[in-house]
């Protein structure tokens, strides 16, 4: 199923990224029976070239802007999961060339930062990752069992940043009125990281979303 529900130095102070209307991505019925293993990360992604030297692809384009305060990693101890981070971007769908729908694009066995959303450490910023939970890896099949005060760790090319669970919810997908994820999703609180995926394991009647507060700097 698809998932959805998102330095040290500190600049910018946002990503320069335009904000398209978010839409959240369909659910695919597809349920994976084995998780494939997740590699394992011990560095900051190195961006090939492309033909014309130039970025070409949103991560080429996210790692020539930020470089080192990327995410490399997310870690979840009480989930025993260590997955890889990838910067993910969007596609417009529909017939509207002035106002067309946008979704996401698939993270596939990784988990997604939306990166049009903050980077660890940013002023008053929201961190938004996503993943499959029973398609590919299957990585954040257990987001749903996260409660209050558990651990989430983001590693950036430049050090680890921890953060606390502070809310888990469950949202239904049928007939879902947008603005139940608007407040999760908007900027303007303290840094805080959000998590997103479906719900049950074997099903992707609802959404997970959990709500991380930034522990320390």
């Amino acid at each position: 199923m698809w998932v959805c529900i998102l330095t040290a130095a500190c600049t910018p102070a946002s990503p320069a990224f335009p904000m398209p209307t978010a839409v959240l991505p369909p659910p695919q019925v597809h349920i994976s029976q084995a998780a494939a293993p997740l590699p394992m990360l011990t560095a900051t992604p190195v961006p090939v070239p492309s033909p014309t030297g130039l970025p070409q692809t949103p991560a080429e384009l996210a790692r020539a802007m930020f470089g080192e305060r990327l995410m490399v990693q997310v870690i979840i101890p009480v989930l025993d999961l260590v997955a890889p981070v990838v910067p993910v971007g969007w596609s417009p769908q529909g017939n509207d060339p002035v106002n067309p729908e946008v979704t996401w694009d698939s993270p596939e066995a990784q988990v997604g930062w939306m990166l049009n959303s903050a980077l660890p450490g940013d002023a008053g910023g929201v961190t938004i990752l996503y993943g499959h939970n029973n398609i590919q890896s299957s990585v954040f099949k257990r987001l749903y069992e996260l409660r209050p005060g558990n651990e989430v760790k983001l590693v950036t090319g430049q050090r680890t940043w921890l953060y606390r669970v502070s809310e888990t919810h469950l949202l239904p997908v049928k007939d879902s009125d947008p603005a139940d994820y608007a407040g999760f999703l908007r900027t303007g609180r303290v840094p805080h990281l959000v998590l997103i995926s479906c719900w049950p394991p074997e099903g992707n009647s609802h959404r997970v979303i959990v709500v991380a507060e930034l522990a320390g700097r």
